[in-house]
């Protein structure tokens, strides 16, 4: 069983159901998400400068959007991980934890 080191609850997105973050006037795919975090698909040649404050928008697969102040916490070569300086609802993190658990039981009873 693998031990969960993080203070918050984080959900991991399948392909076929990103959510996306918009900054710096370009869209990106959302690798996972938590109340105070987001990691990010860095697909493009979009530079980015660790500890800088920036203005995102989080737009979930139902488009509801969320704007908010981050700030950039690490810059790896395929992800960019961001903190939230303005957490998102609890209640949305758990409403897509649960979306995916259904859309995706969903499929495989249906194989």
């Amino acid at each position: 069983m693998v031990e969960q080191k993080r203070e918050s609850f984080r959900v991991e997105f399948p392909r076929s159901y990103y959510p996306t973050i918009t900054l710096q006037d370009k869209s990106f795919d959302v690798f996972d998400a938590s109340e105070f975090g987001i990691k990010f698909y860095n697909a493009s040649d979009s530079h980015f400068i660790q500890d800088k404050v920036i203005n995102t928008t989080i737009i979930f697969p139902d488009n509801e959007q969320f704007n908010v102040k981050a700030k950039i916490v690490r810059i790896e070569k395929k992800f960019i991980s961001i903190e939230l300086l303005e957490a998102l609802p609890l209640s949305k993190i758990r409403e897509q934890h649960l979306l995916l658990i259904q859309k995706f039981s969903e499929k495989k009873s249906a194989l």
